[in-house]
């Protein structure tokens, strides 16, 4: 019987008490997540350059989504820079690649891949044509080009050509 009358006279203590544990076990599962995190950005890493920095692969290795990597690295300025630094050194062996299919193998689709990007009087020039209708846009262009006549003067010139055609088809001369 004391012992409930000591919880009844001292409620705080037990409440207190249970306050504390729980924010010493709050504060260990979040160490141990800290570290569970390092563990993982360090294991993304090294799956990050075998898979050559592609991303979908390497979250699937590592078993996180892509919206965890996005936060990582726009939270975290070293993951950010490691990840960085790894698609330097990618983009750098695809140059290597690249300079080899052109000046060792002399492979030519190579080489105007290569002319394409680099020197701007290579560069593919892209032609669009839009058609309304039967007309395209050069049609409309010219059109809108020419000086404004009224249909029915349009209409009066062609008559008096056909006129023409018509009184020199049956002329004697």
């Amino acid at each position: 019987m004391q012992d409930s009358q000591t919880q009844i006279e001292n409620p705080t203590k037990s409440h207190t008490e249970k306050a504390l544990t729980y924010c010493i076990v709050g504060e260990r599962e979040r160490r141990e997540d800290q570290e569970r995190t390092k563990v993982k950005k360090a294991l993304f890493l090294e799956y990050w350059k075998k898979s050559g920095g592609v991303i979908c692969v390497t979250c699937d290795m590592v078993n996180i989504d892509r919206t965890t990597f996005y936060a990582w690295k726009n939270d975290d300025p070293e993951f950010a820079r490691a990840v960085q630094i790894t698609e330097i050194e990618r983009n750098t062996a695809v140059e290597d690649l690249l300079y080899a299919k052109i000046f060792v193998e002399k492979e030519s689709a190579s080489i105007r891949y290569y002319l394409d990007r680099v020197d701007p009087k290579y560069k593919p020039r892209q032609v669009s044509e839009v058609v309304v209708g039967d007309r395209t846009l050069e049609d409309l262009l010219d059109e809108a080009q020419k000086p404004n006549e009224q249909p029915g003067q349009q209409e009066t010139d062609r008559g008096a050509i056909q006129d023409q055609g018509q009184a020199g088809a049956n002329s004697t001369v």
